[in-house]
């Protein structure tokens, strides 16, 4: 990892002479990109960081959110592809600022830190914890248990950690903050959906690692604290298999009062042909002043990553880049709308750049909007040194106007 990004701006330097020769962006875009930020990704690796009886419609509940995500490759989705939104959507109203603390969460009753081990067909709902020691709930193996309108922090550690091949753990209509951890911690466990609930100044929203058929979904994540490597909506790390979705989620990152990498990250995992790894109806609203974040990359660590899609996000100055692949297969950036002012940090709304030498093959960039101002102050949409192939790139608009408002529309797949 260290020495990619003392090689990245030797190799962006030559990249930006080759895309001026031989691609089909202007000169000035190519050397617009900045070699020194231009695909400063970093990768992110490392461990996770260590009662009534269930609902009968629980399985059932959580079976038809994962419809929603159901998408075959090349699916634009439909604008009723989810039945349930926001209250404030709902009725109009734009979600920013968000509210920090979300109603409804006080009262609840006090409940010592929690760990669950082997539990299965669990509920727990409408209790409060904070632990100064460690993290707040544990989930250690079992199944089918449901947090529901929980209040957890603060913690030392994350709000919530699963593990232990646990499977088909929901959190649901939860407020997790003031973490040193992540909101949610997922290692080693299947089916785990995360919906309608709130994340603030937690080191990453959601952090799920060698897991499968994750949904994070119409959730809101205030103000990420990081460090590097963490400091994301959602990050996946080595997640692989069907049914894993990134969803109609809010993130808002105050500057002074947050700390985030990448808004969504997707580290060597790898959906499939019929059901790839869906990012989509994300609404980021902030980001910096790293260099190296941005909004949503696909592709990171290279090697198995593959059958992944970014589609109908909103980004609006979520970092140095938008919306990008860093390597990997069959990868899709699709129907996004991408926005930043000059800041110090800004360099480029959309790249590709294969940049672990990953056999980087199969990638498409279409119907994307991009208005993006780099630190110069020079407009710099996009980015294609060449090296992840026949790049397709079809009905963009580098040249949009983007009204930065537009953050407060609810995306289509998420009506």
């Amino acid at each position: 990892m260290s020495i990619m990004r003392h090689l990245l701006p030797v190799l962006a330097s030559f990249a930006a002479l080759v895309v001026a020769c031989s691609d089909g962006s202007s000169a000035d875009s190519a050397m617009d990109a900045d070699p020194e930020t231009a695909t400063d990704a970093p990768a992110f690796d490392g461990p996770v960081d260590t009662e009534a009886d269930v609902d009968a419609g629980a399985d059932a509940s959580r079976d038809a959110r994962l419809d929603d995500a159901r998408f075959e490759v090349g699916d634009a989705g439909d604008s009723d592809a989810s039945d349930t939104r926001d209250a404030s959507d709902a009725a109009g109203a734009s979600p920013f600022p968000l509210v920090d603390p979300p109603p409804g969460f006080s009262g609840l009753t006090s409940s010592p830190p929690l760990t669950l081990t082997g539990a299965t067909s669990k509920t727990l709902s409408r209790i409060s914890i904070t632990n100064p020691s460690g993290p707040c709930i544990v989930l250690h193996g079992g199944a089918d248990v449901v947090l529901d309108h929980v209040a957890l922090g603060p913690c030392k550690g994350d709000g919530v950690s699963i593990d232990g091949h646990a499977a088909r753990m929901i959190v649901r209509d939860s407020y997790i903050h003031d973490t040193t951890g992540n909101g949610i911690s997922g290692y080693q466990a299947s089916d785990v959906t995360v919906t309608g609930s709130f994340f603030a100044r937690v080191s990453s929203g959601g952090y799920f690692q060698e897991c499968t058929g994750v949904l994070f979904e119409k959730s809101s994540v205030l103000d990420v604290q990081g460090p590097m490597p963490r400091g994301q909506l959602v990050q996946f790390n080595a997640v692989t298999g069907a049914n894993n979705a990134v969803r109609c989620n809010v993130m808002e990152n105050r500057p002074g009062e947050s700390n985030p990498e990448d808004g969504i990250n997707m580290f060597v995992s790898a959906g499939t042909a019929s059901s790839p790894i869906v990012v989509e109806g994300n609404r980021i609203q902030g980001g910096g002043p790293s260099t190296s974040g941005g909004g949503i990359l696909l592709g990171d660590g290279g090697k198995t990553s593959a059958y992944q899609i970014s589609r109908f996000n909103v980004l609006i100055d979520p970092g140095q880049y938008g919306t990008a692949v860093a390597g990997g297969s069959h990868m899709t950036l699709e129907g996004n709308t991408l926005f930043a002012r000059k800041q110090p940090f800004t360099n480029v709304g959309i790249y590709v750049w294969d940049q672990y030498a990953s056999s980087c093959t199969d990638v498409t960039v279409k119907n994307n909007v991009v208005d993006w101002t780099n630190k110069d102050g020079a407009k710099n949409p996009w980015w294609n040194p060449g090296n992840c192939g026949a790049v397709t790139e079809t009905a963009d608009d580098f040249k949009a106007t983007v009204d930065p408002s537009i953050v407060a529309a609810l995306p289509a797949p998420c009506r």
